[in-house]
């Protein structure tokens, strides 16, 4: 009779411990794997200004357009230099390539078109403001004690704190065209951080975050632009528009950056949405 307690006793205690080694496995796996956000829209409106300015919506030219990315999705990666070139790689150096139509970022393409421009006038298209919210988040359980973080403690980010919007008015951005020079951190709340989160990253895997790539230091705060002597009227995206120009078009990405140290709390947030204002900007005028 003893002995069948005893044997009932032990079981019991192999079954609840196999329990807990399995609820923490669970956690673990919960973080290293769903290392992606997703997308919901983009917004873009322009102002008034001493020229005429347009974006097109649809078929037709306004003062306003709306683009839906419903599922696209995000996973962190960062820009790293490879033979003077820059490249988006991912967290284990290898380079990102658009051929496998998996891209962990976001593109997309914005058409303007102007009027009423002076002859010997000339212009720049910029953004003048930017709005970066999260629209769902979730939270995860620290499985580890790092970087800030104890083990056990619930962890909330914000995923606006290491997106990353880089532009172009040349040509369609791909991986090896992206420039560190003309990116925005769009980092818009840091009153989520819970820590330094590659840190904790590398706590809990072993691994080191994408080391070694270039950190997007420029962008925008939470009353909108930088407010500076030769950044007052917010970031140029595209020069040298004149009475000769008609419609042109503007490329963007938006990607998360993982070299952040809070890159990784921040994906806890899991749908996020963009909201960008232009204008244009007279840079010369003539007699």
């Amino acid at each position: 009779m003893k002995k069948s307690l005893r044997r009932k006793l032990i079981m019991s205690a192999v079954a609840v411990g196999a329990a807990a080694v399995g609820t923490t496995a669970s956690t673990y796996a919960w973080f290293v794997s769903n290392n992606t956000v997703t997308a919901s829209e983009i917004n873009g409106s322009v102002v008034e200004s001493n020229a005429n300015l347009f974006i097109l919506n649809g078929e037709n030219y306004g003062q306003s357009t709306n683009l839906n990315i419903s599922g696209t999705k995000l996973s962190p990666i960062a820009i790293k230099k490879n033979s003077e070139v820059d490249n988006f790689v991912t967290s284990d150096g290898t380079v990102v390539s658009v051929a496998d139509g998996n891209t962990p970022y976001v593109s997309f393409e914005l058409k303007f078109k102007t009027t009423g421009i002076k002859e010997n006038e000339s212009y720049s298209l910029n953004i003048s403001s930017v709005t970066a919210s999260a629209t769902t988040q979730s939270t995860y359980t620290a499985v580890a004690t790092a970087g800030g973080l104890t083990k056990g403690e619930t962890v909330k980010g914000n995923v606006t704190e290491s997106l990353i919007l880089s532009y172009s008015s040349d040509a369609a951005i791909t991986p090896t065209t992206v420039k560190a020079s003309q990116s925005l951190n769009l980092n818009t709340d840091s009153s989520e951080t819970q820590g330094n989160a590659k840190e904790y990253y590398k706590a809990v895997t072993g691994n080191d975050v994408l080391s070694g790539c270039e950190t997007i230091t420029e962008g925008f705060g939470v009353d909108g632009c930088k407010a500076s002597d030769t950044n007052k009227d917010g970031y140029a995206v595209k020069s040298n528009i004149s009475s000769a120009t008609d419609e042109f078009s503007v490329y963007f990405v938006v990607w998360l950056n993982g070299d952040d140290e809070k890159c990784f709390d921040a994906i806890a947030s899991q749908a996020w949405k963009l909201s960008l204002n232009f204008k244009l900007v007279k840079t010369s005028t003539g007699d």
